[in-house]
């Protein structure tokens, strides 16, 4: 026997959608088929039973939410958006 469970989350824009997708991405390889459309990821599991199912679902949502909470804490940091400065190599009193 084949189960099958669709999931479809839903994000405020296109770019966080990507985000999140992007971040859980390695976790989902031979587990989940993800993919964006628009502002949602559509995610796909398919298991040979349900408790197979069950858990591989409570998996996934549970890197989602980590994702979720990773990526508004970063962009909630004041310099999240900042370019990185290039580093300049100081002077040590000890060189010659």
């Amino acid at each position: 026997m084949e189960v099958r469970c669709r999931l479809e989350l839903n994000y405020a824009d296109e770019r966080e959608a990507e985000n999140v997708l992007k971040a859980v991405a390695v976790d989902n390889e031979g587990f989940v088929a993800a993919r964006r459309a628009g502002s949602s990821i559509i995610s796909e599991i398919v298991s040979k039973n349900i408790l197979s199912l069950v858990q591989t679902v409570e998996d996934y949502l549970a890197c989602v939410s980590i994702a979720e909470k990773t990526i508004k804490a970063a962009g909630e940091h004041p310099r999240a958006h900042e370019q990185p400065r290039p580093s300049r190599k100081r002077a040590s009193r000890h060189e010659s």
